[in-house]
């Protein structure tokens, strides 16, 4: 946890306890199933729970807030920032199953009590969530439809409710596309390397849309 000690070196003990058991047991769990490649486990302090922490940078979800991770795959970012803010409560969705039974166990292997699953598409969430969350999903206009319908109007934190995306690379052409297909214009790109000076960080970014 070198890492997240350098950037973050108010981080509690119980939080660096947790995110290193995360880390060994998830590499177990991918020995079972298929979540990241193998030759990635090396790097996944960086590569996935640094990454994850890249919101935690971005915002401090208060106490009470809902979020939502839309297609949770492995569990990131959703287990990392339910460790991260254990007075939030988390929905970690994903549709396929052996992914989110995966994820359902490595949360109760945490002891996490503010994680919740959902097995299934985003669009038959009925529940009501303050933000959504989600890493290398899909193209920016399809989480926007999939999930717009379940994020509350009013909320409780410092910033409006809304989609709070880790994304990489050249995003005009899919932020363009964003504001043709719902007629929003507002949104923040904030590139993580002003929070992480690392060359991973590159050329990823925290996209915030507020609804």
């Amino acid at each position: 946890m070198e890492l997240v000690k350098q950037f973050f070196p108010n981080c509690s003990p119980q939080q660096l306890e947790q995110l290193q058991t995360l880390i060994q047991v998830f590499i177990e769990t991918n020995q079972r199933v298929n979540l990241i490649s193998r030759k990635d486990e090396q790097g996944i302090e960086e590569h996935h729970i640094l990454h994850s922490l890249a919101i935690a940078r971005f915002i401090q979800f208060a106490p009470g807030t809902r979020v939502f991770d839309l297609g949770t795959g492995g569990g990131f970012p959703g287990l990392v920032l339910a460790i991260w803010f254990p007075d939030a409560e988390f929905v970690l969705c994903d549709s396929i199953g052996k992914k989110i039974s995966a994820v359902q166990s490595m949360a109760e292997h945490l002891e996490l009590k503010n994680v919740s699953c959902f097995n299934g598409r985003a669009e038959s969430y009925q529940g009501q969530v303050d933000f959504v969350v989600s890493r290398a999903v899909a193209r920016t206009a399809k989480l926007w439809e999939w999930a717009r319908p379940c994020i509350k109007k009013q909320g409780i934190n410092a910033i409006h409710n809304g989609f709070i995306l880790l994304k990489g690379g050249d995003l005009q052409d899919e932020i363009a596309e964003w504001k043709n297909a719902t007629g929003r214009k507002k949104y923040e790109a904030h590139p993580i390397s002003w929070y992480f000076d690392r060359p991973f960080f590159e050329s990823k970014k925290v996209i915030y849309l507020p609804i």
